[in-house]
């Protein structure tokens, strides 16, 4: 955590990084906000497709296909088309509520009047800071009343043998309703270990900013995958991997930063996220419904392989330790036990986080920026490895331009500056770009390499 913040600096940043920030990137705020456009960093993480699903998701009038015509009022389709209703209602009048909270909020803190309408009395500083905590919690309990509700009305419709058409498309809804679903809560929970144990990264980035990006690249990737797949048994294993991919990418430093929160403890806060309402689980407990699920927590149903990502990307502590030095390949390649798709995955997740440590990199002293193209150069090897076995091959050829790409155009920004970087670094880099370059020439464009060097 980055050192010589005041207490009211960091409660501005916790604050404005809640998830009920109105000027906020997925996962935090319903869409549809005036103030609000993707705007991405860097390509790797537009946010375009994840919007134009949260948009679906939480505007189900437009999106969810409506019960049939002629079904009884007390028809269970029926009755959790209702109750979703009542949800969305409940989740949008919460974050109305919680817009006139915050504009009292900021008029206390610049000393002007506030309305009694909203606030009936007084508020100091510890008091706002209570009410922005209650308003945080209900703007939680409300979204995951709201996913909730609408996946069990998903699979009540898909699974429904009352009526056999209009259901093209559903399971994808509901696929995409799920990852939404544990975006938020993932988000949530890794938010409420960062407000505790230091909101700010060594390089004075946020914390939250490096995981949710980290996501949403590990996310683009997939839903590139399913835009092309079109077998509906691969679609459901793709779904499945972004699904489990979202929660590895926003809680891949989870153990690393927050050290004093053990793996047990970051299972229990999991597990309480992502666990169903028990009214709203009883009513998927249907016995004429053929396929529902047994099980309603996704996270529980793949609690072991998503762990075991986490532990393949959590360096071994402390900084000391000396089995640090490579502690990804042996982690990841040579005493891996998962799947190769978990293998994909949990790599593709580090592209993520390299991506963006690349592009704040800038902060850091000049060598330890070379130094970390170097060690760039070290995941490709090894994604280039995972990516020729046979049930890997051809999986991170994406990935591996995108780092690949990066690391060259970083290590051209670096060597230009010929003065500051001293000659072995300088010698080091120029032949790990060349390496670089001619390992996965079939990936990188042709005029890449020239146009960064010359020759």
């Amino acid at each position: 955590m980055a050192e010589g913040l005041s207490e009211t600096e960091l409660k501005e940043i916790k604050s404005a990084y809640s998830d009920f920030d109105t000027n906020r990137p997925p996962f935090r705020f319903p869409t549809r906000e005036p103030n609000y456009t993707p705007d991405p960093a860097y390509f790797e993480v537009d946010e375009t497709r994840i919007l134009e699903i949260e948009d679906r998701i939480f505007h189900p009038q437009e999106s969810f296909p409506k019960p049939p015509e002629g079904l009884a009022e007390d028809h269970p389709v029926k009755v959790a088309w209702g109750k979703l209703m009542e949800a969305e209602k409940d989740l949008m009048t919460g974050v109305e509520l919680i817009k006139l909270s915050l504009e009292q909020s900021s008029k206390i803190k610049k000393g002007e009047a506030i309305d009694p309408d909203v606030l009936t009395e007084p508020l100091g500083p510890e008091g706002l800071v209570r009410l922005e905590k209650r308003n945080r919690e209900d703007h939680l309990d409300r979204k995951k009343d709201y996913f909730q509700r609408a996946m069990c009305y998903l699979h009540l419709y898909k699974n429904c043998p009352d009526f056999r058409d209009k259901k093209e498309g559903v399971e994808d809804l509901l696929d995409e309703t799920e990852l939404i679903f544990l975006g938020h809560v993932g988000y949530a929970t890794v938010r409420s270990g960062a407000h505790k144990f230091g909101p700010i990264r060594d390089d004075g980035t946020l914390v939250m900013d490096h995981c949710y990006k980290t996501s949403v690249y590990v996310i683009n990737q997939y839903l590139e995958e399913l835009r092309n797949e079109k077998d509906p048994q691969k679609r459901r294993k793709l779904y499945m991997q972004v699904k489990k991919g979202v929660l590895v990418a926003l809680a891949h430093d989870y153990i690393e930063d927050f050290q004093k929160m053990s793996t047990d403890f970051l299972k229990d806060k999991l597990t309480q996220q992502t666990t169903w309402h028990t009214d709203i689980e009883g009513d998927l407990r249907i016995p004429q419904y053929p396929g529902m699920p047994k099980r309603s927590n996704f996270y529980r149903r793949h609690e072991t392989s998503i762990l075991r990502m986490l532990e393949a990307l959590t360096k071994p502590q402390p900084k000391e330790n000396p089995f640090r030095k490579g502690y990804l390949q042996r982690q990841l390649l040579d005493q891996w036990e998962g799947s190769v798709d978990d293998q994909v995955l949990c790599f593709r997740a580090k592209v993520g986080d390299r991506l963006h440590n690349q592009r704040t990199v800038g902060a850091k002293p000049i060598e330890k920026q070379a130094d970390i193209m170097l060690d760039s150069g070290k995941i490709i090897d090894l994604g280039r490895r995972i990516g020729r076995q046979k049930k890997g091959r051809g999986k991170l050829n994406c990935d591996l331009k995108a780092l690949s790409t990066t690391t060259l155009e970083i290590s051209s920004n670096l060597l230009a500056v010929k003065e500051q970087l001293n000659e072995v670094t300088r010698g080091k880099l120029i032949a790990e770009v060349k390496r670089i370059r001619n390992l996965l020439g079939d990936f990188l464009s042709e005029d890449l390499f020239d146009e960064l060097f010359g020759n």
